[in-house]
């Protein structure tokens, strides 16, 4: 018996490696092994089991995340599967006001916040001229019908001073991916179907043993499936949001030459007066030292003078002294 089952296991593996082969073809999805199934069971009737595609539709934002439906291949099935992805800087001198906007439009889109954080400067960056600054970067999900629209929409809500896009076609590997799954799930068919015709426990254990890698296969491609049906249906879009005093201004292309040198003198006035007035909060803050040192030096100016003139006092009555000396000798 046992030799009966090893020749049956290596027929459904031989079957098995012959459909993976024909995985190419998207439309040869699950093809029929009825000629294995003869050599296995030559005694029962074979009925060719129907190809079928695993329809991996994304559920939003509830509890398990997914849903999965299956149904008959149709050409529907074998469209495209592209993933889009982009990054978008914000610079903005409302920052509340823009975090808010974004909400806002995630949520008119039908998307939703994948992950958020956001941070701030030290009140210290006040010495170098500079005022704190925030910053937020957002991972959003969006529909994939509205990936378009909502990047050209990031420019109402503030500044764009970056924004870069990319696409990834991943409709062969997703495809391929299917139909090892079918190809999985009519094994674990005939690895049941032996399974219930085994007749002592070492042969079970054997099939048990098989059944279980290949059920672990299905649940792992299973999975690939749905993670990226996922990036399918779902855009990702990061978005980085910085808050300025000013926002950047942009230059228009083909200026004239004499508007050029406009926009240069403007952008030196404007240095200027930025370093004239970082100077004259400088001198403000630093004031009070200023007069500390000018008190002390008067004071110190003053000590020396009384100093000075009583050493000068003492030597001229000295010299008084020695020459009324002398007078009175001769």
């Amino acid at each position: 018996m046992k030799k009966k089952i090893a020749i049956i296991l290596s027929v459904v593996m031989v079957a098995a490696l012959l459909a993976a082969c024909s995985a190419g073809s998207y439309k040869n999805a699950g093809r029929e092994y009825a000629n294995d199934y003869y050599d296995a069971y030559p005694d029962e009737p074979y009925a060719p089991e129907p190809a079928q595609s695993e329809n991996y539709e994304y559920a939003g934002t509830d509890e398990s995340g997914f849903t999965e439906a299956s149904g008959a291949t149709t050409a529907k099935d074998f469209a495209e599967k592209m993933i889009y992805s982009a990054s978008v800087q914000l610079e903005t001198t409302k920052f509340e006001d823009t975090l808010a906007s974004l909400e806002t439009m995630i949520k008119a889109y039908g998307g939703f916040i994948e992950s958020s954080y956001m941070t701030g400067q030290s009140y210290s960056s006040k010495w170098n001229n500079y005022e704190p600054r925030r910053s937020a970067q957002y991972i959003i999900r969006v529909p994939s019908s509205g990936f378009r629209s909502i990047l050209d929409d990031f420019g109402t809500i503030g500044n764009v001073t970056e924004s870069r896009n990319w696409a990834e076609n991943i409709t062969e590997q997703f495809y391929d991916s299917e139909s090892r799954l079918n190809t999985l799930k009519v094994e674990e068919q005939r690895l049941l179907a032996m399974l219930e015709k085994a007749d002592n426990v070492s042969d079970m254990i054997e099939l048990e043993s098989r059944l279980s890698d290949v059920r672990y296969s299905i649940e792992s491609v299973t999975s690939r499936l749905r993670n990226w049906q996922n990036q399918v249906d779902y855009s990702t879009v990061t978005v980085s949001i910085t808050e300025v005093k000013e926002l950047t201004t942009v230059v228009e292309p083909q200026r004239t030459y004499w508007e050029e040198i406009g926009d240069g003198l403007a952008s030196t006035f404007k240095e200027i007066w930025s370093f004239l007035k970082g100077a004259f909060k400088w001198f403000i803050i630093v004031l009070p030292v200023f007069l500390a040192l000018g008190v002390v030096a008067v004071i110190t100016v003053v000590i020396i003078k009384l100093a000075t003139r009583s050493s000068r006092k003492k030597k001229k009555e000295a010299a008084e002294e020695r020459s009324e000396d002398k007078k009175n000798n001769t």
